[in-house]
């Protein structure tokens, strides 16, 4: 075999796994976005993303996770708040905004997570989730920028236009490829949002 095509071989299985790898990511995504949805506003929520991200992208050795990040969109085609998916380090977002008369998370509100991510079992490190206070000024508490307790699953206003949270989920990871011949890796980032599942109606 010539060296040229030597060389388009290895590409097409160097990038054929790349590829497989950015369409599990983005399977990832959308499994932690469910469960971003259905699990609303319990406290443990951003640690069932988490799991549901891993579950996802679990088995594959050439992935890497190096952030996951959980926001408030003001709408279905917001990006994720750099705030939040710059850097390597565990970082939280707190914004905030009154809406009638209510302190509620401002869009951008964020909580961005790397890791190590295998976590403690939420039940036996509540301090690490629920924002009652005085959590929210804790620095220990991993979900304080975007609390899951604040999150908003009701329709409220007149016809109930305002709706449920956007929530977004992004996750950023390191696939490493396989000869070294076009790089050692490539980061993908992923980002998907959707509407916090409704579990009341308010007048």
């Amino acid at each position: 075999m010539s060296p040229i095509l030597l060389f388009f071989f290895v590409a097409i299985i160097e990038y054929g796994y790349a590829a497989g790898a950015y369409l599990n990511a983005n399977a990832a995504v959308a499994d932690g976005l469910r469960v971003a949805s259905v699990m609303g506003n319990n406290p443990t929520a951003d640690w069932e993303i988490i799991q549901a991200v891993k579950g996802s992208v679990g088995g594959r050795e050439n992935i890497s996770v190096e952030k996951i990040v959980v926001f408030k969109a003001q709408n279905g085609s917001s990006t994720a708040p750099l705030a939040c998916t710059a850097g390597t380090t565990r970082v939280t977002n707190l914004t905030t905004m009154v809406v009638n008369g209510v302190t509620l998370p401002g869009f951008g509100a964020c909580n961005g997570y790397t890791g190590p991510l295998d976590f403690p079992e939420p039940q036996a490190s509540a301090h690490f989730y629920g924002c009652g206070a005085p959590r929210h000024a804790s620095a220990d508490n991993r979900s304080r920028g975007y609390c899951p307790n604040d999150r908003n699953t009701a329709f409220v206003g007149p016809n109930n236009t305002s709706g449920p949270d956007f929530i977004g989920v992004y996750v950023r990871y390191k696939h490493e490829l396989i000869t070294g011949l076009f790089g050692d890796d490539i980061t993908f980032e992923v980002t998907s949002i959707t509407r916090v599942e409704p579990t009341e109606v308010g007048n």
